[in-house]
């Protein structure tokens, strides 16, 4: 074991050895430029360790060893197969995103850039360092640094690019349903999911979203066993409420297949629940990891999860009381449709700033080996 369990910012290294190189990538010799084909990251080693620091919002990770491995590292070339660290099958790597080793100066440094970026000028700049999860996926499937972060921003970018594709097909093929559709007769507008109602929207709706069961479901297990190695880092009541919040969400995201299994036509409320229940669960997830590693975020950060959890909660009560009352007195509510429609399509458009608003929190490094089942042995 290496550091002290209750330091922040420490590797706990137990079972095979790997080389310095294997500890970041896969497959053949490559170099840090052709891995990352912008500046992402550099290598920094000394007497007392040795550090990878990453700028790629799904790398970011510090690996601290000790002198025995840095020694190691310095007396001999990287060579593929070099014994010159050590790691288990999970490991948690606590994200230090600034070189100073001092804790007070990185507070003052951080302090003195917030005063000096405007609220504007770091929202741009947040949005503009964003990187595409499912990209990031595409390029490096099964890569050793793995953060739960990833697959839920890819979940999310799914069903945005499912939603797209949807309506570009409903608008091609079925352009009459636009103006005629039971959300439109009870919200005075139309609801997102209209996109998905017709043929062969549809069929692209539940293969994308199919997809999107098996990401939200490799997002839980990361998460679950991120927050137990997290340790004494994290209270016990958030730990508690980030695992219970992740797994209703997996839960919600097993159910949306039921939104192409029951039309708007036969039920709006088992047609729109399971989607109103994604709503409020992923709000839950978000509330979880903003609180598990508040230190890493920033005024404007805190002030989106306010507004996107407000948001979140609002608009399925509203979507609710609309259709109760709908069936009640057979018309639209005196509730203005205009504000239901901006309370929607904000809500999606804070959704898709998810990737540049959420903390650069712990991510997970793990080792995949073969073996052999009791009767091959």
């Amino acid at each position: 074991m290496i550091g002290n369990p209750n330091e922040k910012n420490t590797l706990f290294c137990k079972g095979p050895s790997i080389s310095k190189r294997e500890l970041f990538r896969k497959g053949p010799s490559r170099s840090k430029r052709e891995l990352f084909k912008k500046k992402r990251g550099y290598f920094s080693h000394s007497q007392k360790k040795f550090v990878w620091i990453g700028e790629s919002q799904h790398t970011l990770n510090t690996v601290d060893c000790d002198d025995s491995s840095i020694a190691s590292l310095e007396d001999s070339p990287i060579v593929e197969g070099e014994n010159s660290a050590e790691r288990s099958k999970f490991i948690l790597v606590v994200d230090n995103l600034l070189e100073i080793e001092n804790e007070e100066e990185q507070v003052s440094a951080k302090a003195q850039d917030t005063k000096k970026q405007s609220l504007l000028s770091e929202f741009l700049h947040d949005v503009k360092a964003a990187e595409s999860a499912l990209w990031f996926l595409w390029k490096f499937p099964e890569y050793k640094t793995q953060d739960p972060n990833t697959y839920l921003q890819a979940s999310t970018e799914v069903i945005s690019l499912t939603l797209a594709l949807s309506w570009t097909l409903t608008m091609i093929f079925n352009p009459s349903i636009i103006d005629n559709n039971p959300f439109h007769d009870r919200l005075d507008y139309n609801h997102v999911s209209v996109g998905w109602n017709t043929f062969p929207a549809n069929i692209v709706g539940v293969v994308g979203i199919s997809s999107v069961v098996h990401i939200a479901l490799r997002f839980v297990h990361l998460d679950e066993s991120r927050t137990r190695l997290l340790g004494d880092n994290v209270s016990e009541r958030l730990k508690t409420f980030g695992l219970i919040s992740s797994k209703v969400f997996a839960l919600a995201m097993s159910m949306m297949p039921i939104i192409f299994a029951v039309p708007p036509t036969i039920s709006v409320y088992g047609h729109s629940l399971p989607f109103l229940f994604f709503i409020v669960t992923i709000a839950a997830v978000m509330l979880g990891r903003f609180a598990m590693f508040q230190d890493e975020l920033s005024q404007i950060k805190k002030i989106y999860i306010g507004i996107f959890s407000i948001l979140s909660f609002i608009y399925p009560a509203v979507l609710l009381y609309e259709y109760r009352y709908y069936d009640m007195y057979g018309k639209k509510s005196p509730w203005p449709g205009m504000l239901t429609m901006m309370i929607d399509y904000s809500w999606f458009a804070l959704l898709s700033l998810m990737p540049s608003m959420l903390p650069k929190d712990a991510v997970l490094q793990r080792d995949y080996k073969l073996g052999f089942g009791p009767k091959q042995l």
